[in-house]
Formats: structure tokens, C-alpha cells, sequence
């Protein structure tokens, strides 16, 4: 195969970082077996200038099956930045399926991960490759963190957490115009199919093939007192795909921690009255911008107005 990676959406805000990363680490070591992929060759030019790095450029359209397919069989690991996944990401996922290459993205998005198990996880499988949804914020310290806190839990005590709640914090950065187009398409996505609304109100929605006897799921929905310690919660916005991925990855290793296992996630907002306000802000915040986002007209506005001042902001930081 002539490239090691390919780094398809590689102009992207996201894409840009991937790139910048994979050449200071291993730009030396894959000489010339780094590839960036995208649609504009000017952008992919000037990713090249930037990074001083003499990759070669793949230009197609992620519509295009025929050059999607042709860019799968080149490489052994393609890297996926371009998103909304459900719009423009399963001709990639099917190439990489069916040629049996290495595939990880940054989706967030649990009915498109979903439909692509239903379509081809047996092709993967058959063929060899490994195909990795949610290699970003979405989901890796949740995915990781329980795995890590696990196996510390075994190695000590020699049994399992029966119950682990994630609380986020706080963070660096903010949230792209990517992320939040990824949270609309989902939105609507869900909302046009009745079926799919059902399945995904469970964390076990990434499991094809439910066994029974699975417990039902708390989740932290409004404002709540975070036991058993002080202060108060709000939901997390994230929570939705974290919790999908952390039981879809407990499924794959044939529930090592139990049946019974239950898993949560959060926003810690503090303690005291100034915790209770943040709490009721942030919780009328996120309900409000989920209703907007649950009907076409108001979802329209966000789209309009939203979105175009977070891509604007994320260039911005780009540069």
C-alpha cells in the first residue's frame, strides 16, 4: 500500500489538529506515507505549506463512491474528520468495510454508528477491519477512563466498580460549528424516525443483539444534588453517545464487569446557591437549545445563526 494514513476532511478545523499532530510525531518516520484528503486543493495546499510537510494531496468528494473507494485501497488507516457522518460518511465506512482497512472518526452521532453496525459490522469483521467510531471528545475520556478505573479496581480489590458516574468539570476550548451540525443532524435524524427515537432513549443502543436482564439506566436529566457528595449537577450534553459507547464497549468484552453494571454522566456546577444557579442555567440552557433543535423551524434558526459564528470562531482558532 503506498500510504501508512490518510487523513480525509484534513482542512477541517478538527482535521487541521490531526494533521498538525500526526506530522510533528510521525512525519519523520512515515516520510512521504502521510496523505491529506479533502475536496478544496487550495486548502489542502496551504495545510501543506503551514505544516512544512511534503504529504501528497487527495482530492475528491466524499459523495464520490468510485474515488472513496480508490483512496481506501491506497492506505491501511484512513482518519475521518468529515461530518455530519449520517450526510457525508458512509460511502468511507463501507470502502473501509469491504477493502478491510483501518477506519477512525470523531462522530458523535449514535443513529448513523447504529445503522452503520446494522450494515456492515459483519463485512468488518469477515474482511479484518477495525472501524472506530468516537475517537474525539466523543468518547474517549469516558470510554477510557471507565476501562482505566476498572482495571485498577480489579488489580486492587479484585472485583469490579458496580456503578461508575462521570462528572465533567471543566475544560479547555469550545465547541466547533462541526460538533453542533453532528447534534442537529442526530437531532432530526431521531426525530424523523419513531424507531430509532425509541431505541435510543436506552445507553444500550449500540448493542445489536441486547441479552436480557439488562438494568435500567439513571440518568442525571435536570437539576440534581450530586451523591453522596456536596454540591449540585446538570446534564451533560455528551452524555447521550458516552453512555452508548461505555456499555457498547462492556458488550464487547462480554460484560467483564458484570450485568448489572450502571454508568452515568454529569456536569459538576458547584456548590451553594452559586452551584444551584449555574446548575438551573445550564439545565434550562440545554433544554431550551433541545427543543429549538427538535422542530424544523426553530432548528432552521440554529443552523442560520448558530452554526455560521461557531465555524467562524473555530477558523479563527485555527489560524
Amino acid at each position: 500500500m503506498k500510504y501508512d494514513l490518510v487523513i480525509w476532511g484534513a482542512t477541517s478545523f478538527v482535521g487541521q489538529l490531526v494533521a498538525e499532530r500526526m506530522v510533528n510525531k510521525y512525519g519523520e518516520h512515515l516520510k512521504g506515507r502521510i496523505a491529506f484528503a479533502g475536496r478544496d486543493i487550495k486548502k489542502l495546499r496551504a495545510l501543506k505549506t503551514k505544516l512544512k510537510y511534503n504529504a501528497d494531496l487527495l482530492v475528491g468528494d466524499a459523495g464520490d463512491e468510485s474515488f472513496i473507494f480508490d483512496l481506501v485501497k491506497q492506505t491501511k488507516l484512513v482518519i475521518s474528520t468529515v461530518g455530519p457522518y449520517a450526510l457525508y460518511g458512509e460511502n468511507l465506512v463501507r470502502a473501509c468495510a469491504e477493502l478491510g482497512r483501518d477506519y477512525c472518526d470523531l462522530t458523535g452521532e449514535p443513529q448513523w454508528i447504529r445503522h452503520m453496525l446494522e450494515k456492515y459490522e459483519a463485512v468488518a469483521k469477515a474482511n479484518k477491519a477495525r472501524i472506530i467510531h468516537c475517537c474525539g471528545f466523543d468518547s474517549v475520556p469516558s470510554d477510557m477512563g471507565v476501562y482505566y478505573l476498572q482495571s485498577k479496581c480489579l488489580k486492587l480489590f479484585k472485583e469490579p466498580c458496580t456503578e461508575i458516574r462521570y462528572q465533567f468539570r471543566k475544560s479547555k476550548g469550545g465547541i466547533s460549528g462541526g460538533t453542533y451540525a453532528s447534534l442537529l443532524n442526530a437531532i432530526e435524524s431521531i426525530k424523523a424516525n419513531k424507531a430509532d427515537a425509541r431505541k435510543f432513549k436506552t445507553p444500550y443502543a449500540l448493542i445489536l443483539d441486547q441479552p436480557e436482564g439488562l438494568p435500567f439506566q439513571k440518568s442525571v436529566s435536570g437539576i440534581a444534588l450530586n451523591r453522596p457528595g456536596k454540591g449540585f449537577l446538570a446534564p451533560f450534553v455528551m452524555a447521550s453517545i458516552n453512555t452508548k459507547v461505555v456499555h457498547r464497549t462492556h458488550y464487547l468484552m462480554q460484560f467483564k464487569w458484570g450485568k448489572s453494571f450502571l454508568y452515568d454522566e454529569s456536569m459538576f456546577m458547584g456548590t451553594g446557591i452559586k452551584g444551584l444557579i449555574k446548575s438551573t442555567m445550564t439545565t434550562f440552557g440545554l433544554a431550551g437549545f433541545m427543543l429549538m433543535a427538535s422542530f424544523g423551524p426553530t432548528r432552521q434558526i440554529l443552523k442560520s445563526f448558530m452554526l455560521p459564528k461557531l465555524r467562524r470562531r473555530a477558523k479563527r482558532r485555527c489560524h
